[in-house]
């Protein structure tokens, strides 16, 4: 054999064992931290990091909503330290980034630029409501315990759960003695009727007031009479409806009796409908998270190539965002959506490749080219 071919044959070689590392040892793969996007159908997922001002000391890591005037809610890290922030759109593209509280916790963002989460005070939590004018205003508690708000519409209703105990809090708080709660400026906190349960937990509510809320194994629909009304379950321990439009629909997930979570859309007309898996196939499970008017469902589904944010609609059904990887799939890869608005935008967090993946997969692709450039010249 020439010595020629022998360098291209080994070349060829080398490059080949790279890129197959690169596919097949996700180690390689593992980023430091989660890095916030945002997805819309013109720009496809962009790394939310690379649309704020630099020298900030921001690290964007878990963008959680979106409003329809594209104000993002969120946390990540200022200076290292863990904290919650709410982004302005600028004319430009770009971002201003505003810290919230330190004590603050939770992003619930409204269209008036609004948001419901808690504050953490020593070893309490209480919930709480930044308005528009950046004043943090405390809810109260009804007496008992911790306090976390999880839903807030444009009127200004806020809905959520407390603990009767005070443990070491989980959040949500789906395994103790809880009570679910509505807040409004006039008439303040007050529980919510939930008959027989014994972990309420109240998870959205729309500008109609309609609610939605949990007691393990079962979700609920509260409509504007007051009527409840089962969601129904999976047959698993837990359901959780985590969104709810203003049409009515429910989106969220639930375990079934092998404990594998499937997402789901709810109506009155309907019933729990499993979403869709056109376009994919979420082998291990999949969790749906937000949903706005349009019926446009986000989340995240399993498969045993990676993690993937999805959107879903009823025409499409399920449909893979990506990653900020580059790609559709890749090694280790991890996203997933938790907001969207109403012109469907979509907010989420992903990982990306490690430096040294980069390196070695570029590595191997320049040596293919030179190879395929030597046959060419042949």
């Amino acid at each position: 054999m020439k010595k020629r071919n022998l360098r291209n044959l080994i070349l060829l070689c080398v490059s080949a064992f790279l890129i197959a590392l690169c596919a097949f040892s996700p180690a390689l793969c593992v980023t430091l931290d989660h890095y916030g996007f945002i997805w819309d159908c013109e720009y496809g997922m962009r790394n939310v990091n690379n649309l704020i001002p630099e020298g900030t000391g921001w690290h964007i890591s878990t963008p959680r909503a979106i409003n329809d005037n594209g104000q993002i809610a969120g946390w990540g890290y200022l200076n290292g330290t863990e904290r919650h922030f709410l982004l302005t759109p600028k004319n430009n593209g770009r971002y201003d980034v505003t810290a919230l509280p330190q004590n603050w916790g939770d992003d619930n963002l409204n269209n008036r630029g609004e948001i419901a989460g808690c504050i953490h005070n020593r070893d309490e939590y209480r919930a709480a409501l930044r308005t528009q004018q950046g004043k943090v205003v405390d809810l109260g508690s009804l007496g008992m315990g911790n306090v976390f708000a999880m839903g807030l519409n444009d009127k200004t209703q806020v809905v959520g759960g407390g603990y009767y105990e005070t443990p070491t809090p989980s959040f949500p708080p789906h395994l103790l003695n809880t009570y679910a709660f509505i807040w409004d400026e006039a008439n303040g906190m007050r529980q919510i009727p939930t008959p027989g349960a014994t972990h309420p937990v109240a998870y959205d509510i729309n500008d109609k007031g309609q609610i939605v809320w949990a007691d393990k194994p079962h979700a609920f629909f509260i409509d504007t009479d007051g009527t409840n009304v089962d969601i129904g379950s999976f047959g698993g321990s837990y359901i959780n409806p985590e969104d709810i439009n203003n049409y009515a629909q429910v989106a969220g997930w639930g375990l079934d009796t092998e404990q594998r979570s499937h997402p789901f859309i709810w109506t009155e007309e309907e019933g729990l409908v499993e979403l869709g898996q056109a376009g994919v196939d979420y082998s291990i499970q999949a969790f749906a998270q937000a949903i706005n008017d349009q019926g446009q469902i986000v989340g995240r589904y399993d498969d045993e190539k990676g993690n993937y944010a999805f959107i879903w609609d009823e025409a499409k059904g399920i449909q893979s965002l990506g990653w900020l990887g580059g790609s559709t799939t890749g090694p280790g890869a991890f996203s997933q959506a938790i907001g969207i608005n109403n012109y469907g935008q979509v907010v989420g967090f992903s990982n990306v490749p490690e430096p040294t993946t980069l390196l070695l997969l570029g590595s191997g692709l320049a040596g293919l080219a030179v190879v395929r450039r030597k046959f060419r010249k042949k």
